[in-house]
């Protein structure tokens, strides 16, 4: 596939192996500035991909990159990462032990030379590999003007499919994958998504028991599988939950002590990563 894109690369330099990679690619893309509930999505579904046999490709990016490589180590499957730099340099610097990973168990990718630093003009080019060598590409968190929308160009080019995250809001962290939509790209609320549309068969169910922390309670279930799907401040909890507001802080401040979730600023809470 990657031979059929206009203006292929001449040679890969790599570090992992590409034998590793599977039939069944999906590039993921997005914000480096992504929002928690879009960067949590985006790893949740890259987690079922790849325990579904599907390759996860991104860039090592911050942001929806970092959560897509992240997810699909979690689910034990194949990621490759195609960087705008040499295979030996870890750009950014935080995701070496990420890095280290894919190197040991997927594929790290690049046409520059080793040595070569990663300069911003590098990381356009580099989407068209991203694109070559996926059947398709999921949009996660992206403005109208981010990098993501020149991969998603890219992508039309070359006749691939087109799946963006959809969001109720439309602040410009969400223009991309709206808009994507608005245009007709197909609408990914999850993992189940991308693969009914290829036929793939899932390995196991989306967020089933195995996934929960071991000794919850009912109620203590309830309230993660809620925090799940997004934060949510004390208020929302209590009407989604139908919970007295005293019921409810009690049980989260029993999740909160044993580092299942965490309260952030405005009495908002999330799950703790």
């Amino acid at each position: 596939m990657l031979k059929e894109i206009h203006a292929p690369p001449t040679l890969l330099y790599v570090k992992g192996s590409l034998a590793r990679l599977t039939q069944k690619c999906i590039s993921i893309v997005g914000s480096r500035r992504a929002s928690r509930k879009g960067a949590a999505n985006i790893r949740s579904i890259a987690k079922e991909l790849a325990q579904s046999g599907v390759s996860v490709i991104s860039g090592m990016a911050r942001g929806i990159d970092t959560a897509a490589h992240t997810g699909a180590l979690e689910g034990g499957g194949i990621t490759a990462a195609v960087l705008g730099c040499g295979v030996d340099i870890v750009y950014p610097r935080e995701n070496q032990k990420i890095y280290e990973e894919i190197v040991r168990t997927g594929v790290v990718i690049s046409e520059y030379a080793p040595g070569t630093p990663p300069v911003a003009g590098n990381f356009p080019v580099r989407n068209r590999i991203m694109n070559g060598i996926s059947k398709g590409i999921l949009v996660g968190d992206a403005g109208l003007k981010s990098g993501a929308h020149i991969t998603v160009r890219f992508a039309c080019e070359e006749n691939r499919d087109i799946f963006a995250l959809p969001s109720e809001t439309n602040a410009k962290l969400y223009e991309l994958p709206n808009a994507l939509i608005s245009d007709g790209a197909y609408v990914c609320r999850n993992a189940r998504d991308i693969l009914d549309f290829y036929g793939w068969a899932p390995v196991k169910t989306q967020e089933t028991q195995e996934d929960f922390p071991p000794g919850l309670d009912f109620l203590e279930t309830e309230l993660y599988n809620l925090l799940l799907k997004g934060d949510m401040d004390i208020q929302q909890i209590v009407d989604t939950a139908q919970l007295k507001p005293q019921q409810a802080n009690l049980v989260l401040t029993k999740m909160e002590l044993r580092g299942l979730i965490e309260r952030l600023a405005g009495n908002i809470f999330s799950i703790k990563n």
